[in-house]
């Protein structure tokens, strides 16, 4: 009998696998007549910018509560098209970076080491892929730390967050992950907590990244929560549902166009 267990393995162990054999195809040079020669494919880059948004929209509307994978699997399809499309288009890779993290809290990592290690290796591998395409992605720095928190080297996260920052970025996830170090290194209640997410808020709101706006709301309404301060949360927490609701309107179309 195949369980959902089973079917979630497979789904993200074949995920897994299209993520190293695609980099690696990236990277195969091609030999002829005695000499090494890079190949050139035909590339698609706008069709996988495309993509990959519309990729990221889904795996931001992910609910883990609910724990319903149909966002995860049409995201990986999407991204799957993306990377057939264009193979060196660099963002492809962070939002499988991101699949892979996500899967993770689908499948519960603390049931099962090694399949997390595998998920944290290739999810590492497929920013550092990226990185390699364009050595200037700012956001991939943003992935790697989140990787890394997710191993609990905290250290390692923060100096890709130094990097992400030396580079310009203005990704409001880069404060985000500073306010998540800053709780676990010294508390939840730290007044630079409350700081990094005002920051965060503010340049989510500005670019409509809306599971940015949705996180660092609800982050700042957790923190007032904590000081039994209801009604400054309260606000907070009404904004964080206002674009929880705006990630899905915007997976429903996506949803409904493919």
């Amino acid at each position: 009998m195949i369980t959902s267990r089973m079917m979630l393995v497979s789904s993200v162990s074949a995920a897994l696998l299209f993520t190293a054999s695609n980099i690696a195809q990236a990277q195969q040079p091609q030999k002829t007549l005695g000499q090494t020669q890079q190949i050139t494919p035909s590339r698609n880059t706008k069709q996988a910018a495309l993509l990959t948004d519309n990729a990221k929209k889904l795996l931001d509307s992910w609910d883990a509560v609910k724990d319903h994978l149909a966002p995860l699997n049409q995201a990986m399809s999407l991204l799957v098209q993306a990377q057939t499309a264009d193979d060196q288009y660099a963002p492809s890779y962070l939002q499988t970076a991101r699949y892979n993290l996500l899967m993770l809290y689908a499948y519960t990592p603390s049931s099962d080491k090694a399949f997390t290690s595998q998920a944290i290796s290739m999810s590492e591998m497929a920013t550092k892929h990226a990185l390699a395409l364009d050595p200037k992605l700012s956001d991939a720095y943003i992935v790697l730390a989140d990787i890394y928190q997710i191993a609990g080297d905290l250290k390692k996260s923060a100096a890709n967050l130094d990097m992400a920052e030396k580079l310009g970025c203005k990704n409001p996830w880069l404060n985000i992950q500073r306010a998540l170090i800053v709780a676990r290194t010294s508390s939840p209640t730290d007044k630079a907590v409350l700081d990094h997410l005002a920051i965060a808020l503010k340049r989510a709101e500005k670019t409509g990244e809306y599971r940015a706006v949705q996180t660092a709301a609800y982050g700042i309404a957790s923190y007032y929560q904590d000081q039994k301060q209801d009604k400054m949360a309260a606000p907070y927490l009404k904004k964080s549902e206002q674009a929880h609701n705006q990630i899905l309107i915007q997976a429903k179309a996506i949803s409904s166009n493919s």
